[in-house]
């Protein structure tokens, strides 16, 4: 269930070190399920994983000009979807530590496709 529906413009630095303070998670406290509403693709669409199962994009932040990372685990079927329609997500957010750096990506749990 989605916790909450929020902007893309609420993506930034003050949101994820507000999210870490919410840590640790584990059964006892879940990560927030969220919503962003109407979004679409911004670039290309990528197939993760050998089998390609995993789809890799970005959505984008007009004010700030950003693009934000969204994984999404067993959503390779939707590519073509991704690439032509515009979307609801619900995402928890993640952090990606890599050679001392952490970063920050949408991790898709579900999503519904809008018909133009």
């Amino acid at each position: 269930s989605i916790d909450t529906t929020i902007e893309i413009e609420d993506l930034n630095r003050d949101f994820f070190n507000f999210h870490r303070k919410l840590a640790p998670f584990g059964p006892h406290n879940m990560k927030p399920v969220l919503e962003l509403k109407n979004q679409k693709v911004s670039g290309y669409v990528k197939t993760m994983g050998k089998d390609g199962g995993h789809l890799k994009f970005y959505i984008h932040q007009p004010v700030s000009g950003r693009n934000i990372e969204c994984i999404g685990f067993k959503l390779g079927e939707y590519m073509e979807d991704f690439k032509t329609k515009s979307f609801d997500l619900a995402f928890t957010v993640e952090e990606n530590h890599w050679k001392g750096n952490v970063t920050y990506y949408l991790n898709i749990r579900d999503v519904k496709f809008r018909s133009e």
